[in-house]
């Protein structure tokens, strides 16, 4: 690696969760004058060539050189079910880099997670078929199993894990300690006044558009073509129902997920006494 492609790599990274507040914390620390926040939010690159074909070139070109702290976030770096091998790519081109792992209640992640996929196009089925026939709302959750390689390769005192329902409680002083934890000055101004990614009211396609992401149509400009010239009612987006968990839904994910916060708990040193599970 040639020197002035390493002067362009981050001193630290957001590597998750999905849907805990990595997007606010992306956008506060953009605002301090030592850090350098990449241009693309989640750059992904540390996916792998499987995923995507960017270079070290075009992840350098991601950080202003100028800034002696540099940052990204990409929620995907802690989901070791569908992306094998991230944090050994991470520790081969940046092994120094600080990691930050926001979290949030497993079971709140989880819901929310389902929402985000609905109002996509990307989940059809109902909350409780979803969580039991995809592994993978629970594998995000298991905060424990994400960390596992991380805390191997770069121990702990390379590890911040920061709570989202604090850091929207408490945004100053949790955006401060990020701040002081990846080497940047904690003095230095940051506007904290504004809050993203407010919760709306999420809507998803309707069920004709579904149809057409099921057979493969959803990029056919004929089929769309054809879905547009139904009547409004037919085609509009309606509103995403938040699920109600029932009993058994709560044991279900209460019981896949009681091993795994209890270890989290204990790595992380927090008590997360807010959290359902």
């Amino acid at each position: 690696m040639v020197a002035d492609v390493e002067a362009h790599l981050p001193t630290f990274i957001i590597i998750g969760a999905m849907k805990s507040g990595t997007t606010s914390l992306h956008l506060y620390l953009k605002q301090h004058p030592d850090i350098s926040m990449s241009r693309k939010k989640e750059t992904d690159f540390f996916l792998g060539p499987e995923v995507h074909d960017r270079d070290l070139d075009w992840y350098a070109s991601q950080f202003d050189p100028e800034k002696p702290v540099r940052g990204e976030s990409s929620t995907s770096y802690t989901k070791r079910f569908l992306y094998p091998g991230v944090p050994e790519r991470i520790h081969e081109v940046v092994p120094k880099a600080q990691l930050v792992f926001s979290v949030r209640d497993p079971i709140s992640r989880i819901v929310s997670d389902w929402i985000h996929n609905r109002s996509h196009g990307r989940e059809t089925r109902p909350f409780s078929k979803a969580i039991r026939q995809d592994p993978k709302y629970v594998d995000t959750s298991s905060y424990a199993r994400q960390l596992a390689p991380y805390l191997e390769l770069f121990g702990r005192d390379r590890l911040l894990v920061v709570d989202a329902n604090e850091l929207q409680e408490h945004t100053d002083d949790v955006v401060r300690t990020v701040v002081e934890f990846v080497g940047a000055r904690p003095d230095a101004t940051v506007d904290t006044s504004r809050a993203f990614h407010v919760s709306k009211r999420k809507t998803e396609p309707a069920p004709v558009h579904r149809q057409l992401r099921r057979l493969g149509l959803h990029e056919s400009r004929a089929a769309n073509a054809l879905v547009d010239a139904l009547p409004e009612r037919v085609r509009a987006r309606r509103p995403v129902q938040k699920p109600r968990l029932d009993d058994a839904d709560l044991e279900f994910l209460r019981s896949r997920l009681a091993d795994d916060t209890a270890a989290f708990r204990e790595v992380s040193g927090l008590p997360f006494e807010h959290w359902q599970v």
